[in-house]
Order: structure tokens, then sequence, then C-alpha cells
């Protein structure tokens, strides 16, 4: 792991597993750790493009899928906040988070985006469809480790996820996670659990991902730790 930097964990993570499959679909589609580098460079670049900064929010809304995973790894390593909506919310609650967060893109799935009302949604987000994440068609087959760099957080207490309670008593309320907050908990299994998962265990993974016991647990660390994670 690298010392004091969840970004820089996640970019070490994909240089030393390079060749290995890192996320699945059940019975669908898979990715390496390469094609996650890929792709997260890719988006990057598309963020860059659109605008936004480190600090803008960026939510994902959809079933659990390997693009969700790596829609999520996109985010955070670019150093936006990641803003996990869970797929049952109904559409205004979804709205609400959506216009409370200040969310810039959403990165929706097919099956929420059928609910949704584009002119309910607030009018500074751009809508990102999930199933279009794959492997652009420039890929270049020569594109290394080496050439992927991402560039880490500024400080342990910069805003990581914002995440949303299932709001029972009324709307969401946000709670803010810094970077230290993930990567603490990494540390941890790793230092406690180190020696259950190693690069190449198989995962399979059935908590929500917008839930952070199920993110947390299941794909951060599972991805940290080179593992292949199938959803």
């Amino acid at each position: 792991m690298a010392d004091n930097s969840f970004i820089k964990t996640i970019e070490q993570s994909i240089h030393d597993n390079w060749k290995r499959n890192a996320i699945s679909d059940y019975k669908g589609d898979s990715f390496t750790y390469k094609d996650v580098g890929i792709i997260i460079k890719h988006y990057h670049d598309e963020f860059k493009a659109q605008g936004i900064e480190r600090g803008d929010r960026i939510a994902l809304c959809g079933q659990n899928s390997a693009r969700w995973v790596i829609a999520f790894m996109a985010v955070v390593s670019y150093g936006a906040v990641a803003v996990p909506i869970l797929k049952d919310f109904r559409p205004e609650q979804i709205y609400h988070i959506l216009e409370h967060s200040e969310s810039r893109i959403l990165f929706s799935g097919r099956n929420v985006r059928k609910l949704l009302d584009t002119k309910a949604m607030p009018g500074h987000v751009t809508m990102l469809k999930i199933e279009d994440i794959t492997l652009p068609e420039d890929n270049d087959a020569d594109f290394n480790a080496s050439d992927l760099h991402f560039q880490a957080e500024t400080t342990e207490d910069d805003l990581c996820v914002l995440n949303y309670t299932s709001g029972t008593t009324g709307f969401s309320k946000g709670v803010m996670l810094p970077y230290r907050a993930l990567l603490s908990n990494l540390q941890h299994g790793y230092e406690e659990f180190g020696n259950i998962l190693t690069p190449g265990t198989r995962i399979l993974s059935i908590l929500p991902m917008a839930h952070m016991y199920g993110l947390m647990m299941d794909h951060i660390w599972g991805f940290a730790m080179g593992c292949h994670i199938t959803v």
C-alpha cells in the first residue's frame, strides 16, 4: 500500500496487478487491472474536457456492476468527490441528492434512467450512462503500467465520498468521508486480515455498492489488494 495516499494506493494496485483480472460481471464482461487503468485514464480526460475540477461532485446511481466500480474508481482517483446513490431511491430523492450535493455529473444505470424525468433533473447535471463504460475504441495496446499516473490527494482531510443515508425520517443526510477515513480502513484491513486477501483472490460481491460497507469491504479493499471481484 502507498503510504498516506488513498489515490496512490489505487494507482499502485493497478500497476502491481496489471495483467490480473480485476472486476467481472457474473456471467458477463470481465476487466483486467490494465483495462481499468485505461478506462480510468479515458474518463479523467473526459472530466477535464468537461471542466471538472478536483473536489467537484460526481454521483453514481445504478445496479451493482463491474462498470459501477470502474466509474467510482475513475471519480476518486481524479480527486473528485464520489456521491453514491442507492438505486432503490425514489426519483424525488435522487433529484434532491443531486441538488444538495451540487453534483456535476451523474453516472446512471439503465433501470434508474427510465424512472427519471430529465425536466426535473437539476440543470447543472450531465448524465453519463454506466453501460457506456468500456475500453475506448482508440485503445492503445502499447499502453503500459508505467504510463499511468494519478495525482495524490492534496491532504488526507480532503473530501473523498459524500455518502447519503437511507432517509427513513425525511430526505437523506450526507455523510462526509475524507480520504483518511478510507485509507485508515484499508490499513486496518491490511494489518488485521492481510493474509486472507492476496493478489488474485476471488471475491463475490452481493452487498449494495452505494452502501459504504459493501463499497469499502468488497470493492475498495479487494481492489487495493489485487483481488478479482465478481459482481
